[in-house]
């Protein structure tokens, strides 16, 4: 598979390494030579400097005879030129916009396949969705959830006070009355996956597979659990903010606090969601906490523009006195901002590169993909077919120790479980597998060959 990519920013190189490392043929295109420069010192791909819209360079890059083209540039009228030139000139139906303004992708936006775009990927609405995910599922460090399926997986930090804490995965298996599987670990900065000798200790970040109907059960029993918000306030207006607020239940909106500094922007949403309150305030400046009785609310989500002013007042809101916090990340990875005093930090950037990593999955029998940990764990949904090397065997009959674990089965009826070792594989399973990311293409062949 060929696949050229226009823009070699932080989205742009995440999925060049990714596409790279399933064995595609990447070329990268940009018109910064820095960026150019540093793709040549650090990805093993061609990088061409030049615009995306100029023939010349896209025929240098070879576009003719692509699979894909995926336009990542910070600017969505590049972007869709791009796709729309590439779709028209060259026949290539496989074109992949980012748009980041939730205007063209809303109700009554753009649709895929309009001028010559295969399929757009939007990081703010991206982000939205993990952040409703949050507030209605609780605020965990992260959640997956799985299409066909009620597995979910939740990455949860260990504390002293954690039943876990001093025990190993055989002995809490031995010991757990419900279903549940921790499927891998990371440990002073590294992930692995574990052994049933492995013994789990505070600070420890556990990936759990578990039921969604079983999750709150298991938490509180394990001393996890983080209960929904009922109570939210939400800083900086905007369509970001339009979207959580109309994706998320009528009863969850109507308990959410407005606030944003614009009079103008405060009357649209008062207009629009009218059984909420609004607030025109400024969170750091005015007494707006105290004076509204905030600092008894369970979640604060900041959603400004900035990222700075997001981390700034994500963290000064607990400060206050608000249990919890997510602070929106657009334009970087976040990983900077998770050492703060925030619960939360949803990056538009990962949420995109996620997104696009699950549209090159769908090309084989593995229908999904996400990663955690930084990338160091992969999460593959693997479908068992006819052919596959494993079809008719145990999962215990297949060496794949502290590589990778089979955290969960979906049956073709669409029944879901978590599998012991004696379980037989059978055609039209689909597997949820967590693998070590320097293991990926030996686990993937092991299963699908």
């Amino acid at each position: 598979m060929k696949v050229v990519i226009l823009g070699a920013g932080r989205r742009g190189c995440a999925l060049a390494e990714y596409l790279i490392g399933e064995n595609a043929d990447v070329v990268m295109i940009d018109n910064d030579m820095r960026k150019i420069e540093k793709v040549k010192d650090k990805i093993d791909c061609i990088a061409i400097f030049g615009n995306g819209n100029d023939m010349t360079v896209l025929t240098d890059a070879g576009v003719e005879d692509a699979d894909f083209f995926v336009a990542l540039t910070d600017r969505d009228e590049v972007n869709l030129i791009s796709c729309a030139i590439v779709g028209s000139e060259f026949g290539i139906r496989n074109t992949v916009s980012c748009v980041k303004n939730i205007a063209y992708t809303s109700k009554g936006g753009l649709k895929n396949n309009l001028f010559g775009i295969g399929f757009i990927v939007n990081p703010e609405e991206e982000a939205a969705s993990n952040i409703c995910n949050a507030i209605e599922r609780g605020l965990y460090s992260s959640i997956i959830t799985f299409e066909g399926s009620d597995l979910a997986l939740y990455n949860i930090e260990v504390d002293d006070l954690s039943a876990l804490k001093g025990k190993t995965l055989m002995e809490i298996r031995r010991d757990a009355d419900e279903s549940f599987i921790i499927a891998s670990i990371l440990r002073n900065g590294k992930a692995m996956v574990p052994s049933g000798q492995t013994a789990i200790r505070a600070n420890d970040m556990v990936s759990i597979v578990v039921g969604e109907g079983d999750a709150n059960k298991i938490f509180r029993k394990l001393g996890f659990s983080r209960p929904r918000p009922k109570r939210i306030v939400f800083q900086g207006l905007n369509q970001i903010s339009d979207y959580i607020l109309s994706s998320l239940s009528p009863d969850t909106r109507k308990n959410i606090v407005l606030i944003d500094k614009d009079k103008t922007v405060c009357e649209e949403f008062s207009r629009k969601y009218n059984n909420n309150i609004v607030l025109n305030a400024n969170l750091m400046n005015d007494d707006i906490i105290e004076e509204e009785n905030l600092a008894d609310y369970d979640l604060f989500v900041a959603l400004e523009d900035s990222d700075e002013l997001n981390t700034i007042i994500a963290h000064f809101a607990k400060k206050k006195g608000i249990r919890h916090s997510i602070a929106l990340c657009k334009r970087e990875d976040g990983s900077a901002l998770k050492a703060l005093d925030i619960d939360l930090v949803i990056s538009a950037t990962e949420s995109t590169v996620v997104s696009l990593y699950k549209l090159f999955q769908t090309q084989s029998n593995i229908s999904s993909v996400h990663t955690i940990f930084g990338g160091e764990i992969e999460v593959d949904e693997i479908m068992i077919t006819e052919n596959s090397a494993v079809r008719g065997k145990r999962l215990k009959d297949i060496d794949v120790r502290q590589k990778a674990i089979v955290a969960g089965v979906r049956k073709s009826d669409e029944s879901s479980f978590i599998p012991n070792g004696s379980y037989l594989l059978e055609a039209g399973d689909t597997l949820l597998v967590l693998i070590s990311s320097n293991r990926k293409k030996e686990i993937k062949n092991s299963f699908t060959a």
